[in-house]
């Protein structure tokens, strides 16, 4: 692949990050916004095969490289991101870690994810996993899920205000 094919792909996807973090941070929304995700991506995309077939040199070849690399890029991204910013459990984490407690109550978790038919799952996930301790009514996080909490808090706010699974 030639140098500009690779910065074309380069190019794509910082156009596409930073467009990505703004766009969502003004105008955040706890809806999945799946059409917008990959809407933005293919406008993205579509745009580097534009400039790319424009440039001097460019070999139609390559276009199809740059699609499929970009393609592979958008997935692995939207799974990245879906898990980071969209996941009860990440959000769970973040929510004991975030509130500087050494517990929370669990009927006050429980009531923040009542629409949610998967919380209790999630949360006997997490146990097993060894992220979480239940004892009684209460939920503390291990060493392990303040770790996990830590680097998931850290890296959902590079992308957006913060962690959206409730």
């Amino acid at each position: 692949m030639s140098p500009s094919a690779l910065l074309t792909v380069l190019s794509a996807g910082v156009l596409f990050l930073g467009l990505h973090i703004v766009l969502w941070r003004l105008k955040p929304s706890s809806a999945p916004r799946v059409f917008q995700f990959f809407g933005l991506a293919a406008t993205c995309m579509l745009v580097s095969e534009i400039v790319y077939y424009i440039l001097p040199g460019a070999k139609p070849a390559e276009l199809f490289a740059i699609l499929g690399i970009e393609s592979f890029l958008v997935i692995l991204y939207s799974l990245a991101y879906g898990s980071l910013a969209r996941s009860v459990s990440i959000t769970l984490l973040t929510r004991l870690y975030g509130e500087g407690k050494l517990f929370l109550e669990f009927e006050s978790l429980l009531n923040e994810y009542l629409s949610s038919t998967r919380f209790e799952e999630r949360v006997h996930a997490m146990h097993e996993a060894g992220l979480i301790v239940m004892s009684g009514d209460r939920i503390t996080l291990t060493v392990k899920g303040n770790r996990a909490a830590r680097a998931a808090q850290t890296l959902s706010h590079i992308f957006s205000d913060g962690v959206e699974g409730y």
